[in-house]
């Protein structure tokens, strides 16, 4: 495709064409390699937060990669040696949940398969699917260096994650050990303590009679929330300081339904409150109770099998039963034994895991951990001396909290799919393991008999290989000349949900492997959340099905029908409001996307996006590109010398000096706010410059001496202004260009092919991409600031008037301008051929006094009067007019008065009916008052 001339342009941008065009034009110029022979000092890095390879964009991946791209393609303009390293995420327990449903849709199963075959069917999968992610990534216009992309399980990265387990292993850092852990009974694996969802359920608190054996007929009353568990119980505990309860401890209770007899313990984790103060002790399937058990030396005995069923360790009427099966079950038995006390309901937090939702199960295993201790006093140090900054800076505080309560981390997950752990161990001795060694290799004794030893079944959980992410994509453990230039990285963005799953390990393991921070910044962006809609029955809200919003259009609707309301929501499928970025980049284009979301990025912990937004942010690249054609094709007879010089040595009028005094301004604006992360007023403060001053105010402020309609303007006065025109255009597209890169791009492509020179000048790179980011240049000009202030404020108090008397705008009028001040008056005549363009003014007056003139509406400000006179053939019709709505208020008026005066309706209706009613009284005197003043100037 070659890029249209100027008179060639369509009137819209046609996004899809300058994507296409734009982006093959980055990628074969190579723009987006980074250099690592140059100095670290001179570096910005970033590495990709990496997707799962088996993803699909959603609008959370098009936030954090339009940041990220924001940023580095900012720094990289800036001067600075800028990477981006992009890659993708395994995602083991996730890629392989999907992995064994598709073979599930076709009647197979990965245990028939084994685990070699399975796994060719992941790397098949993985293959197949890897390219739309990363072709959705480029096609969002992500200028990441595609050279150095990695992927959690390729080599690079597999020995990377050998050496760290072998080294922290050699520290002590990875042990063994039989530990409590949260295990998922669906993906049949140990999850960590943040891959679990809390939620508040309706529960029951179950109250079981355990008869004392002694025959005494007294029983010890516990309550649980969970009856089946006590199949395997070891112990009935109280707290020692219970009164109640001293003279029982050391006796022992009938375990109902099993036969066997336990102990009744004190132990001060016994809460005397909870129930009876009586507790029962199920070790092997509570976390307090194996605490206690190793404290008070009880057995323990694990009744579930991997997939949450009863094993054989229960008695047999209740074996091989799902947990809740086994649950109703012994409920009716202890029901009909007359050992239920009673069962009341009581509210309790469920763990799920974080991918199957089912609820987890405590469990005793034994697993794979990481012992943090001095990695994560290491981490805390440096957010709080500075040397790592987390903003928003409220979020440390979570940090710190998080951190202070960290449990050593389970790593260890019963899957096929991810980094086997490299120990192995002798088939004759299990209990002789070895290690790889600490590069990552096979150990010798293995390599040399390989039939004597057995690998380890398990792999690492998925956040271990992420943990290494900054410095493993770099090259480590090897000392490359990438980790010379660009480690530390300068920032990492991502969501603020994954604070702890990621971004505190990549502290704790940079500190522990490599001996130093992983990044200087990390910036926490919000959780998108879209609309959903409902409808009022009452006073409750029915969700709006997805079927049914579809059929009534209610996302492009700007006024919904009556009793249908919405709310913010985080995004579901069930609830509709679930919004595709790449259908939005096929109805608006990339462009609106990523100005939209940056746009409402600054909303806090939520962003809240829909269609209609998006849509706004089309407007305004359709404005920048409107704004381009008219420049371009008035401007057709500047030189590519005379724009090369640019404004040095011209003579600027008022308004040139206030536009770059402006343009300025917004160049300082624009680059503090990217420099302290705010980018939705990076984005807010080029929108307002660009839609406001340059498009609003300073091209109707030049037309006349752009066409030379202005009487006396010269040749050299016209050209001036156009030069000025063009180098704020071209200003605004380096300065939108991280934003918005495709439009931008195209609309600097047509101004190179017109203007630019191969020599000197903004025009001799090959692409915007490159070019230099903007420099504040010249003096400011307070005065014409000032005096073009004033300006807009006659002119808009002149066309608000208007606005008030219906004057249509092709319709001229005659104003009189009375200002004392002769310094602002001098200023409004040097400007009286501005003042008449702009609002329609045949007859323009301005002097020191003013009579009152008949039929004209005033605007007064300060000494400053502005008297608009009415057209006489309007006069009758808008005399008519307001009468016909006089009437129509004071008809209204009357009845509300008559309301209020009845005693009966003030005594009896609420007080907001009342209230409301009178607010109505009074807007009707006000709206009455107004038109009276009108009618009066007519």
């Amino acid at each position: 495709m070659t890029t249209p001339a100027a008179n060639e342009l369509p009137k819209n941008f046609q996004p899809k064409e300058a994507e296409e065009r734009w982006r093959a034009l980055w990628e074969r110029g190579g723009f987006f390699r980074a250099d690592n022979s140059r100095a670290n000092d001179e570096s910005y890095t970033i590495v990709i937060p990496p997707p799962n390879v088996t993803g699909a964009l959603h609008l959370g991946h098009g936030l954090v990669q339009t940041i990220q791209d924001v940023l580095i393609r900012h720094h990289r303009m800036a001067g600075r040696n800028a990477l981006w390293v992009p890659g993708t995420d395994h995602a083991g327990i996730a890629t392989q949940h999907v992995v064994v449903e598709k073979l599930r849709q076709e009647g197979r199963t990965r245990q028939e398969l084994g685990r070699e075959k399975f796994l060719e069917e992941v790397w098949r999968w993985k293959e197949e699917y890897h390219g739309r992610i990363t072709s959705q990534i480029k096609l969002l216009g992500c200028s990441c260096d595609w050279s150095r992309e990695a992927f959690t399980m390729d080599e690079e990265r597999a020995r990377a994650v050998r050496v760290a387990f072998s080294r922290l292993y050699n520290q002590g850092l990875i042990y063994r050990g039989l530990y409590m852990v949260n295990w998922d009974p669906v993906s049949l694996t140990a999850l960590a303590d943040d891959e679990v969802e809390y939620e508040d359920e309706e529960g029951q608190l179950w109250h079981i009679k355990y008869p004392f054996a002694d025959g005494s007929g007294r029983f010890a009353v516990v309550a649980t929330t969970r009856p089946e568990t006590m199949l395997g119980d070891t112990a009935v505990a109280v707290n020692p300081q219970d009164e109640r309860y001293r003279d029982v401890v050391g006796m022992e209770v009938e375990l109902p339904l099993t036969g066997r007899r336990i102990p009744i313990i004190a132990d001060d984790f016994v809460r005397a409150e909870f129930g009876s103060g009586m507790v029962k002790i199920t070790p092997a399937h509570d976390p307090n109770d194996f605490a206690a058990a190793q404290r008070q030396n009880l057995p323990v005995i694990d009744i579930f099998t991997d997939d949450a069923k009863t094993n054989d360790k229960v008695p047999e009427s209740y074996r091989h039963l799902d947990r809740y099966t086994a649950r109703e079950r012994v409920v009716a038995d202890l029901k009909g034994l007359g050992l239920l006390e009673k069962i009341e309901k009581h509210p309790h937090r469920v763990g799920r895991g974080y991918r199957s939702k089912a609820v987890v199960e405590p469990r005793l295993t034994e697993q794979w951990f990481v012992r943090w201790g001095k990695l994560r006093d290491q981490a805390v140090g440096a957010v709080r001396s500075g040397e790592i900054r987390i903003l928003p800076k409220a979020q440390e505080n979570t940090f710190f909290s998080w951190m202070e309560n960290l449990r050593d981390w389970c790593i260890s997950r019963q899957l096929w799919w991810g980094h086997r752990i490299p120990i192995w161990y002798r088939k004759s001795n299990p209990g002789e393991m070895l290690v790889c060694d600490d590069e990552g290799n096979t150990p010798a004794a293995v390599v040399a008999a390989p039939g004597e030893w057995r690998q380890d079944e398990d792999v690492l959980d998925t956040w271990f290989s992420s943990a290494l992410w900054p410095f493993s994509v770099l090259g480590w453990p090897d000392k490359t000349l990438d980790m010379k230039a660009f480690f530390p990285t300068s920032v990492l963005v991502t969501g603020h949900d994954i604070l702890f799953f990621w971004v505190a390990r990549m502290m704790m393991m940079s500190y522990g492997l490599v001996g130093g921070r992983p990044f200087k910044d990390v910036f926490l962006h919000g959780l998108i959340f879209g609309k959903s809609y409902y409808r009022r029955r009452g006073g409750d809200l029915e969700l709006i099905s997805p079927k049914e919003r579809r059929e009534l259009r209610l996302d492009e609707l700007e006024k919904l029908p009556p009793g249908v309301d919405y709310k913010w929501e985080k995004m579901s499928k069930s609830k509709g409001n679930v919004i595709d970025p790449i259908e939005m980049f096929d109805v608006y284009g990339v462009d609106a996307v990523r100005a939209a979301l940056l746009a409402y990025s600054g909303q806090g912990r939520t962003i809240e996006i829909d269609r209609q937004r998006i849509e706004g942010y089309r407007n305004f690249i359709n404005k920048l590109w409107n704004a381009s054609r008219f420049v371009l094709t008035a401007t057709q007879d500047v030189s590519a010398e005379q724009f090369t010089e640019g404004v040095d040595g011209r003579e600027l009028a008022r308004e040139d000096r206030w536009i770059l005094t402006r343009l300025g301004e917004t160049v300082e604006g624009a680059t503090r706010a990217l420099e302290s992360y705010e980018f939705d007023v990076y984005t807010q403060v080029i929108y307002q410059f660009l839609w406001n001053d340059y498009c609003d105010w300073y091209l109707e402020l030049v037309k006349g001496r752009v066409y030379r309609t202005a009487d006396g303007t010269t040749e050299e006065q016209s050209g001036t202004a156009k030069v000025v025109l063009l180098t704020v255009l071209e200003c605004l597209q380096r300065l939108l260009h991280p934003a918005i890169p495709y439009a931008t791009e195209e609309i600097w492509q047509l101004m190179k092919v017109r203007l630019g020179r191969s020599d000197r000048g903004l025009f001799t790179v090959p692409s915007l991409a490159i070019a230099a980011w903007p420099k504040v240049e010249g003096a400011r000009d307070a005065k014409a600031v000032s005096e073009i202030e004033f300006l807009k404020s006659v002119i808009g108090a002149i066309r608000n008037i208007r606005g008030e008397m219906s004057v249509p705008m092709d319709m001229s009028v005659e104003v009189l301008v009375e200002l004392p001040d002769a310094a602002r008056r001098e200023v409004l005549q040097s400007a009286t051929a501005q003042i008449r363009a702009l609002s329609n003014v045949k007859s323009l007056s301005i002097a020191a006094t003013q009579a009152a003139a008949p039929f004209a509406s005033t605007h007064v400000s300060g000494d400053l009067s502005i008297q608009v006179i009415l057209p006489a053939e309007l006069r009758a019709a808008e005399k008519g007019r307001i009468e016909k709505e006089l009437a129509h208020l004071e008809k209204g008026y009357n009845a509300t008065k008559a309301k209020l005066s009845n005693e009966k309706f003030v005594g009896s209706a609420p007080a907001e009916v009342v209230a409301k009613e009178r607010e109505k009284l009074a807007k009707y005197e006000g709206d009455m008052e107004a038109l009276r003043v009108k009618h009066k100037a007519l």
